[in-house]
């Protein structure tokens, strides 16, 4: 497979989306003071799970997941997808 310009323009979008992603749950964790134990008992997820969220290592969460760390965090998931 030849990598394009487009297909590469497409995977940064989809990693910066990602990153501010991770960052936007980082910021809003640590706006209510509280941990990454304390947020993922909240969303009923292990500590490891919020711990590689945040730290880049787990790069595609479940919506599901991602659903209850929004709900545990006071706001709400918004899908959008990207053209």
């Amino acid at each position: 497979m030849r990598l394009t310009s487009s297909f590469l323009r497409y995977i940064l979008k989809i990693y910066m989306t990602h990153r501010r992603l991770l960052l936007q749950i980082r910021q809003l964790r640590l706006k209510q003071g509280l941990t990454q134990a304390e947020l993922a008992k909240r969303a009923d997820l292990s500590w490891i799970y919020i711990a590689k969220l945040e730290g880049g290592d787990r790069i595609s969460p479940s919506l599901p997941a991602l659903d209850r760390i929004a709900h545990a965090l006071g706001a709400t998931l918004r899908i959008q997808l990207i053209p």
